[in-house]
């Protein structure tokens, strides 16, 4: 595969010497330890433009599609599909590929995804799915893409915000860490209409909870546990960049004073992410345009003070002592 991905004359003689057949066989082959292999050396295969299209050509792309969706009575699918999803993930990422490319040449990848989301959140699987979503819709290309399919993506949104909720730790920040990455998308990336769409088919999408995202995220970000709120903290100190978002967050009430209370993180982790989030609160044009000039000197006091600042405290001394 390294020699195959140099040049195309290279990839015809790798081709002719019988070598790449043999690789492209093997995920062919309905052994799932063969397939999964198989899948992750043509990986680096893909990332040229040569090698992308002779995948295509014997039928690998096609073949790999069809693991993303194996037969209910297969009992050997769940090993494959992760691989499978996470060998598209890759594509993704490729300038060979790219979100366009999957739509255009693997038109069941987005049905596929948006499938696996239903009822998975204690599943295996449900962790690659995120992953997956995620890396696609923290693209502005990936976004309108995913928005443009039937679903509009809403059923991965319902199922990480049901996660955040009830899920086991580890699944909890992978969601956390997923959304975060997903709204660290410039705003100024996008058009209005997409802002529009993510408002209303992502961020308020339907869960167990009436709870709205920001209400969801600000509860657990007072959670006792660290790892969880620092996970909510950095997704909140991404979302603020969003107008629509900052004014939500504006209106709970106490959370201004919750954002300038640094007794509420007693930890190193803690504070930095709680800075974090002042500190991109103290930025937000709309935070400026909402709140009073007395709050906002309270705000840049803050993030000019740093993450480690520790108030004074004062005491009085009696005469008897």
């Amino acid at each position: 595969v390294d020699i195959a991905s140099h040049s195309p004359e290279l990839l015809r003689l790798c081709a002719d010497s019988g070598l790449l057949p043999c690789l492209i066989s093997d995920l062919k082959k309905d052994d799932p330890l063969l397939q999964m292999a198989s899948l992750e050396v043509v990986q680096d295969l893909a990332a040229t433009s040569h090698g992308l299209q002779y995948l295509k050509e014997v039928d690998a792309i096609e073949k790999a599609a069809q693991l993303l969706t194996p037969p209910a009575d297969d009992p050997l699918g769940s090993l494959t599909q992760p691989g499978a999803f996470k060998f598209f993930t890759g594509l993704v990422c490729l300038d060979t590929a790219g979100v366009r490319w999957l739509g255009e040449h693997v038109p069941t990848f987005l049905p596929a995804l948006m499938s696996s989301f239903d009822g998975l959140e204690m599943s295996s699987l449900f962790p690659v799915v995120v992953d997956t979503f995620c890396m696609v819709a923290s693209r502005p290309d990936g976004m309108k893409f995913l928005l443009d399919h039937p679903s509009h993506g809403s059923p991965a949104f319902t199922a990480m915000k049901n996660a955040i909720r009830t899920a086991p730790t580890e699944v909890r920040v992978r969601c956390l860490d997923s959304l975060c990455s997903v709204f660290r998308t410039p705003v100024c990336d996008l058009d209005q209409a997409t802002v529009t769409r993510v408002e209303t088919c992502w961020y308020s999408a339907p869960c167990d909870s009436r709870m709205s995202t920001a209400e969801l995220l600000w509860q657990v970000a007072r959670q006792p546990f660290m790892e969880v709120r620092q996970a909510a903290l950095h997704t909140l100190a991404a979302m603020v960049a969003w107008p629509f978002i900052a004014t939500e967050l504006l209106s709970l009430s106490g959370f201004v004073e919750y954002a300038l209370d640094r007794r509420t993180e007693s930890e190193r982790a803690g504070k930095e992410a709680k800075y974090e989030l002042v500190k991109q609160l103290a930025l937000s044009e709309t935070v400026k345009t909402s709140l009073d000039a007395p709050i906002m000197m309270k705000f840049r006091l803050y993030v000019r003070e740093g993450p480690l600042f520790v108030l004074p405290e004062s005491a009085v001394k009696t005469g008897e002592e």
